[in-house]
């Protein structure tokens, strides 16, 4: 049985283009500029009961430093090559010139990989009769597609199947089944690049943000000791939003590695703004968000904005002040970045800050663990009754002021109403406008009073008749 399919080609043919068609979401950022796909990135995939791992590739280039990101780019490419059982090969028919190809035709070859010659673009005026020159690569006769607006997809989606059974014979397709062509063009329809990705599962979903070139990749590395994601010293490296997976103590973690997000771009300003939108939806789908600071740099606005964005979705929020091996003072490091956060957000307390090496992989088992911990308070159920017995305290302790229309309130009772992040709804008898500085009296009462340390907490407040008793708090 096949696994692992990957695309491969040149820069800028259509290739993430083609791994968003087939996986049928944008999970890759589509852009006119060269080399914006710089990592491998892979993703699930299943066509008419064939399952398998789609991999989209870093453009091959010809290099001459291996050293540089363009030679890491080419070395991730020709390593996810190695690792498939069928390499699509995409060519752009709009530049048919073989001798860019060829070089990578031979590697191909050499590795005596199940090649699939596939020409792009055929939409643009006069590219079609480009395809015949696409023989000299010698794999055949090509596929011509168009990945943009899906012309031809379907007959690349039959060669797939046909080549996946020629690699095993248990693979089969049932005679029975509805004409080919006809199931796989409603797959096309029916998973539409714009729909949401709604994953609900146990998984912990963790994104690694933060300003470019504070060290979120090497940190990606060291935790899931692989080389996946490419590391340069060059701000704006990782482009895309990427995801690995592993386990730590019997949980299984998803992290992603995110785009840079910075005022303005170096490179392109589109590109930048797709990259930004990638992060920003990483953030929206996580579970936990990971601020990373360049502890030799200290935090500033942005890294403010993106706390306050997660705490906005309900993330949980770590904030991890990375380079601990280049930072002089450590304590006056973490004091300041304890400082500005407690004074820009009155609702986001008791918030986890660690400092590492993800460089010399210091700091790393801390970190999981505030991971683990974090997650768990995401999470937390508390139960009716504890919850009245606090409020309770809560309540005479310090009792609720007067409402705007100067009536007092009373409170009934209390309930959990939402997990992840955790809701509390309380139930009054009388006006439900309670101030601001109250409710942050309740919310910061509440987290101490059950430890729910780094992550937002919801309280709500309805006016009710409390159907457990009749007696008024």
């Amino acid at each position: 049985m096949i696994k692992k399919i990957s695309i491969i080609g040149r820069p800028n043919v259509g290739k993430s283009t083609l791994f968003n068609r087939i996986c049928g979401k944008k999970s890759a950022i589509v852009h006119d500029f060269p080399g914006v796909t710089r990592d491998v990135k892979n993703i699930p995939v299943k066509i008419m009961g064939v399952d398998f791992q789609l991999l989209d590739t870093a453009g091959l280039e010809q290099v001459k430093d291996v050293n540089s990101i363009s030679g890491k780019m080419t070395d991730k490419t020709i390593n996810a090559i190695k690792e498939s059982d069928i390499v699509i090969f995409l060519t752009d028919l709009s530049n048919t010139d073989t001798g860019l190809d060829q070089p990578f035709a031979k590697i191909l070859k050499k590795e005596n990989k199940r090649v699939i010659l596939v020409g792009n673009k055929s939409d643009i005026k006069g590219s079609v009769h480009n395809q015949f020159d696409l023989f000299k690569l010698g794999f055949g006769e090509p596929i011509v597609i168009s990945a943009e607006h899906g012309i031809g997809v379907v007959n690349l989606y039959e060669e797939i199947l046909n080549v996946s059974k020629q690699i095993n014979d248990e693979i089969k397709i049932d005679e029975n089944d509805n004409n080919i062509v006809d199931e796989i063009s409603d797959l096309i329809e029916s998973n539409n690049p714009d729909d949401k990705n709604n994953i609900v599962d146990n998984k912990i979903r963790l994104s690694i943000i933060g300003r470019p070139n504070v060290g979120k990749s090497t940190l990606i590395n060291s935790l899931i000791h692989d080389d996946k994601m490419i590391v340069s010293d060059i701000a704006g490296t990782t482009r895309d939003s990427i995801d690995s997976e592993f386990i730590y103590n019997d949980k299984e973690i998803i992290i992603t590695d995110t785009a840079g997000v910075r005022r303005k771009s170096k490179i392109d300003e589109s590109l930048e703004e797709l990259s930004v939108k990638q992060t920003f939806n990483s953030i929206r789908k996580s579970n936990i968000i990971v601020l990373v600071i360049d502890g030799t740099v200290g935090i500033d606005k942005q890294d403010l904005v993106l706390i306050d964005y997660a705490n906005s979705v309900g993330n949980g929020i770590i904030v991890l002040i990375n380079k601990a091996d280049k930072i002089a003072n450590k304590k006056e490091v973490e004091e300041e970045v304890s400082f500005k956060i407690q004074n820009s957000f009155n609702q986001i307390k008791n918030i986890s800050i660690i400092t590492i090496s993800a460089l010399k992989k210091t700091g790393l088992k801390k970190l999981l663990d505030k991971v683990l911990e974090v997650h768990s308070n995401w999470q937390i159920k508390i139960s009716t009754g504890q919850l009245n017995r606090w409020l309770e305290r809560a309540v005479i302790k310090n009792p609720p002021p007067l409402s705007r229309l100067k009536r007092p309130m009373k409170f009934k009772y209390i309930t959990q109403t939402g997990v992840c992040p955790p809701e509390f709804t309380i139930f009054t008898g009388g006006a439900s406008d309670a101030p601001d500085s109250y409710q942050k009296y309740l919310i910061n009462s509440i987290r101490d009073e059950f430890k729910i340390f780094g992550v937002p907490i919801r309280i709500k407040f309805k006016k009710s008749d409390n159907p457990f008793s009749n007696k008024d708090l």
